[in-house]
């Protein structure tokens, strides 16, 4: 029989002749469409962190917490402080130091044998411990220098023979009659000693860390040792080439001081208020509003001279003392640009700063209670070499 197809149509007999030619596979259903999950967005990259600004006014300070612990802290008035890192001890004794780039810093406890010393990350507030140090002498002071390596200056003590301590320094006799002395040995190079008579004679020691993590002496003087005021590490010509310190913070203004003349219309009234004695006098510093005196201490086995808290500065009226820096403790005074940093101790002795602008003769911002107030150093460009001072 002949089927002759036409258009598609829905009889009853043109349905039954398909089912019937349709396998049992042909009759399952088509599967459904797989819905297409969405790519993955990308992950978000975690925000670099960054270093605060710095002006001027930007001061450091320390405080100490509640739980025993130690906020670094940064203030930029007239903003709130903000903490920089905290570390796992008291304020008492810590000491600070900047790399130039403003990135990193050494905050470090103690002197000689016993130390602690961390590393801080200024931008993440992260700090590390610091397990690297010369192994000739004992710690003085660190810093860092002008290419961002920490830099570590040591001192070492002769003892003589007998001594609880044995001495690593040998003492040994040149020339004879008058012109016999005594030097010390060290690496086959002989030492003059300190001509501090009071002092107990040793060396001091410049060491940077290298790239490979091993420290490189570049700097040996003949030191003195055990008198109030002996030369120890401060001899030696590496510390005027460390970037800031709490100890050398920037802003110094020792070396700006000037004696007041004699024939100065504030001379007399000056003295008034305090007369110039052989231990003592008046100094000047040069501001954007004119001079600031201040009293100074000049007793020569003091360095830097004691200010005496007394501060005066020119009015309407004649000599005043400047808005909030009134002081009746030794001082200590730094200025950056118009801006005048003045620390002290008020009557109960806890510490006091004050931060007065010059220019407009206002007090800036007042501290009360807190530890180590400088000016925050301003970053220089990014040093060629970043080495970590915990390499072993």
């Amino acid at each position: 029989m002949r089927i002759t197809y036409h258009r598609w149509s829905y009889t009853l007999a043109a349905g039954l002749l398909l089912a019937g030619c349709k396998s049992d596979k042909d009759m399952e259903p088509a599967p459904k469409a797989q819905a297409t999950a969405p790519a993955p967005k990308p992950a978000a990259l975690a925000p670099t962190p960054t270093l605060a600004p710095v002006s001027d006014a930007t001061l450091s300070y320390l405080e100490n917490s509640p739980n025993k612990k130690c906020r670094w802290m940064q203030l930029t008035p007239p903003g709130e402080p903000r903490t920089v890192a905290t570390l796992p001890i008291g304020c008492g004794g810590l000491r600070l130091a900047w790399r130039p780039d403003g990135r990193q810093a050494l905050a470090f406890y103690g002197h000689w044998s016993k130390h602690k010393i961390w590393q801080v990350d200024l931008a993440t507030g992260t700090s590390t411990a610091f397990s690297s140090l010369p192994s000739r002498g004992t710690l003085g002071t660190l810093g860092f220098d002008k290419q961002g390596r920490p830099v570590a200056l040591m001192e070492e003590r002769y003892y003589e023979e007998g001594a609880d301590t044995p001495s690593s320094l040998k003492m040994v006799e040149t020339g004879t009659g008058e012109d016999k002395k005594e030097q010390l040995l060290f690496e086959g190079k002989r030492y003059d000693l300190d001509l501090d008579p009071d002092g107990e004679p040793g060396l001091a020691h410049a060491f940077r860390l290298e790239n490979d993590g091993t420290w490189t002496r570049f700097e040996t003087k003949s030191a003195s040792y055990d008198v109030p005021y002996s030369s120890g590490y401060d001899v030696l010509g590496a510390i005027h080439a460390l970037a800031p310190t709490s100890a050398r913070p920037p802003g110094s203004v020792q070396k700006a001081l000037e004696d007041v003349p004699e024939d100065s219309p504030d001379f007399a009234a000056l003295s008034a208020v305090r007369e110039p004695s052989d231990i003592g006098g008046w100094k000047q510093l040069k501001t954007a509003a004119g001079p600031l005196y201040l009293y100074l201490w000049n007793d020569p086995s003091q360095d830097p001279p004691q200010h005496t808290g007394l501060v005066r500065i020119r009015g309407e009226e004649g000599l005043v003392e400047p808005e909030g820096l009134s002081f009746s403790d030794e001082l200590r005074v730094s200025m950056r640009g118009a801006l005048v940093l003045l620390e002290s101790r008020d009557d109960s002795g806890k510490r006091v700063a004050r931060l007065w602008n010059a220019k407009t003769k206002k007090l800036v911002a007042s501290l009360n209670d807190k530890q180590v107030v400088t000016f925050w150093p301003k970053p220089t460009s990014t040093p060629a070499a970043v080495v970590s001072p915990t390499s072993p």
